[in-house]
């Protein structure tokens, strides 16, 4: 391919012009004299761009300067490019005319992410050199992703000392993806110095591609022809995405999972979503996604049950849906521990905060057992039972926990004036997170002892009352909502973990095993409240 480009003299004096390359092992100028630099001195580079201009300097040439970004060698981008001359005087009203040569050594250089990028870099660098001639500037306004399945509204905009002359030019919007061109549709003939486009990506535009936009602005009645253009990449993002995975109570003890799916598009979606695991036989459901909205889809696997011991399980989600008439598809894959998981009853009277688990909203509770090894996931050596209610604007817990050894309960941090010892997780003690998974809001926490002292993330505002017996001691204790920082939704799942320190056996539970210390969120078991 030969390419003809030329640097014009507007000026009364003569200019030495200046030719700048970029090459895989740095930058390197020509100048005048024929000598060559990698560290040309006395440069600016204005903004962002990486562009740098050359004043007049021993080192360097006049204000002119027109740069390639491609491989000079068949390294790496298997192209192979070169200019004749490289740099010459340009007398008042003359040109600089240099005749480039470029050759394909490898057929697949085209698909070449490496030299793909260089060749928009130097066509980008180009339209700057011819922006300091005209005095012009082109940019994009475009959003940061298209959606498959949809238009995008795109602006072009004119600007500068020279943009009045260019009302009437005509503009040019391209959207390209490996070698792909998007319907562009818009204002190529307007006039005026805004110009509204529409971008088109198919329904089945594969997400994860990047999309190059080049607006190009060409005025043949300036002075001289002006060719102007600006670009921008953007990313794809399907119609519909699956934001979050996690697990989720269900029915019976069974398997679900709670799906944040998002719909992307300007109107309502339909989806189908499969999951599938290893064991279990495939859950399915159906609904509609409202546009722009992040929504909760519950998914529940039949014949299957959550392991007590927490492990490792591949997820696979489909969401199927059907856009422009293609019926298009999204597949995600991912790992999750599978952790314990609850339903939080809603009580109508609330419990007696007394230390003894007789009252009859805790016959009701929803019981978490199967303490395991807070490191191994092995069965916890003392029984502990934990009971769990709520009312609107509460959480209540009460701990029942069984203790062979009753004359070595460790029990040595009494509490203060407001109930707080930070020495209470030193006794014999039992441990409360709660994670309202609220952006903005981070964990509650809170340790007791059997005397009733509290260490907390905290400083008060609880009810604990503690009750030591022959054959074990009991916790309860009322948190209120607000002093967690939100109070629950029906149906919302928060991340919980109750845990306990057994000084006598020197070993440490939990209800989720976490596999490390106890505030790991991402390991806590769930806690629904009722719907």
């Amino acid at each position: 391919v030969k390419l003809r480009t030329a640097l014009r003299n507007h000026t009364g004096r003569k200019l030495p012009g200046v030719y700048w390359f970029w090459n895989i092992g740095g930058r390197w100028h020509s100048f005048p004299d024929g000598t060559t630099t990698a560290t040309p001195g006395n440069r600016e580079a204005p903004g962002e761009s990486g562009w740098e201009y050359l004043h007049d300097s021993e080192t360097g040439g006049a204000g002119v300067v027109l740069s390639g970004h491609a491989n000079m060698g068949y390294t790496g981008s298997q192209f192979h490019m070169f200019a004749e001359p490289k740099a010459q005087d340009i007398e008042p009203g003359g040109e600089m005319v240099m005749n480039w040569t470029t050759r394909v050594v490898n057929p697949t250089w085209q698909q070449d992410e490496f030299i793909v990028k260089r060749a928009r870099w130097y066509r980008m660098y180009a339209s700057k050199a011819a922006e300091v001639t005209s005095g012009l500037r082109v940019e994009i306004d475009a959003p940061g992703a298209l959606v498959a399945g949809a238009d995008a509204d795109v602006t072009v905009r004119v600007s500068g000392r020279a943009a009045r002359h260019v009302d009437q030019a005509a503009v040019k919007l391209t959207a390209m993806t490996s070698g792909r061109a998007l319907e562009v549709t818009g204002e190529n003939e307007a006039a005026g110095r805004r110009r509204q486009f529409v971008v088109r990506a198919p329904a089945n535009l594969e997400a994860g591609r990047r999309v190059e936009l080049c607006a190009t602005l060409t005025a043949d009645d300036m002075p001289t022809l002006a060719r102007i253009a600006a670009f921008e990449t953007l990313g794809v993002r399907p119609a519909v995405q699956l934001v979050q995975l996690r697990q989720s109570p269900g029915p019976d003890g069974a398997l679900a999972f709670a799906l944040t799916l998002r719909n992307n598009l300007t109107r309502p979606l339909p989806v189908e979503v499969t999951v599938r695991a290893e064991g279990a036989s495939a859950g399915n459901t159906s609904q509609t996604l409202m546009c722009g909205e992040d929504a909760a889809v519950i998914v529940t696997m039949a014949q299957a049950s959550a392991p007590a011991v927490a492990e490792k399980l591949t997820i696979r989600t489909t969401i199927e849906y059907e856009l422009g008439g293609e019926r298009l598809s999204v597949e995600a894959e991912d790992e999750i521990a599978l952790l314990p998981q609850a339903v939080c009853e809603t009580a109508s009277n609330p419990p007696t905060i007394d230390g003894r688990l007789d009252d009859s909203p805790w016959t009701f509770a929803t019981k978490l057992g199967g303490f395991v090894d807070h490191q191994t996931g092995e069965p916890a050596r003392e029984r502990t039972t934990v009971y769990v209610v709520c009312d609107d604007a509460n959480l209540y817990l009460g701990f029942d926990l069984e203790e062979e050894a009753m004359a070595h309960l460790t029990a040595n941090a009494k509490p203060d004036e407001h109930g707080l010892n930070p020495a209470a997780v030193t006794d014999d003690s039992v441990e409360i997170y709660v994670d309202p998974r609220r952006p903005g809001l981070g964990l509650f926490r809170l340790a007791l002892n059997s005397l009733g002292a509290a260490k907390s993330s905290h400083d008060g505002g609880w009810e604990v009352a503690t009750e030591v017996g022959e054959a074990g001691w009991t916790v309860e204790v009322r948190i209120p909502f607000d002093l967690i920082g939100v109070r629950p939704d029906r149906g919302e799942v928060w991340g919980f973990n109750a845990c306990r320190n057994d000084q006598g056996s020197g070993q440490a539970s939990a209800w989720s095993c976490t596999r490390g210390g106890y505030a790991k969120p991402e390991r806590f078991g769930g806690l629904m409240f009722s719907p």
